[in-house]
């Protein structure tokens, strides 16, 4: 029996809602048991994305993709690892299985800042980005290029 969430988390608990508020919300995800475990990402009553967590490799995660979804984007996560930091890494793809590109999150445990890098499929970098906290939450956003110069910083209010 499937199981629905309001949204998709990679490490946090999910909150789960009966199937009948899922059906009933603009955007929800369904757990697919598998062999491999994977959601259904349902948005505006349509199938949105394809979403598979726990792996170190995107491979086996796109072949299962490309013979159950063909045409549906796809999502694919790393496990979440922890220690000095917590890092995980997501990789998009089109409906076809392409990869469009990565994403590598960090987060400092000792603060609620945390940092993205954005990789080409080629696995180029692209840009980071680093989100500053204060006591009182997110007070800048700071975009580098894959040198490490400034290419923005936004304040938030």
């Amino acid at each position: 029996m499937p199981r629905y969430f309001e949204q998709f988390f990679n490490e946090e608990p999910m909150r789960e809602i009966s199937e009948e508020k899922a059906r009933a919300s603009a955007w929800y995800v369904e757990e697919v048991e598998g062999p491999p475990l994977h959601y259904r990402q349902h948005g505006e009553g349509k199938l949105a994305r394809i979403i598979y967590p726990g792996h170190e490799d995107p491979a086996p995660a796109v072949a299962d993709h490309r013979a159950r979804y063909d045409g549906v984007p796809l999502q694919v996560h790393s496990p979440v690892t922890t220690g000095d930091r917590t890092r995980w890494r997501t990789w998009d793809f089109d409906g076809r299985g392409q990869l469009q590109r990565s994403i590598a999150y960090e987060l400092d445990p000792d603060s609620p800042a945390y940092s993205e890098s954005l990789y080409s499929p080629e696995g180029a970098l692209l840009f980071r980005r680093e989100h500053v906290h204060d006591d009182d939450g997110l007070v800048e956003v700071v975009t580098y290029d894959q040198h490490g110069k400034v290419l923005n910083r936004e304040e938030v209010d």
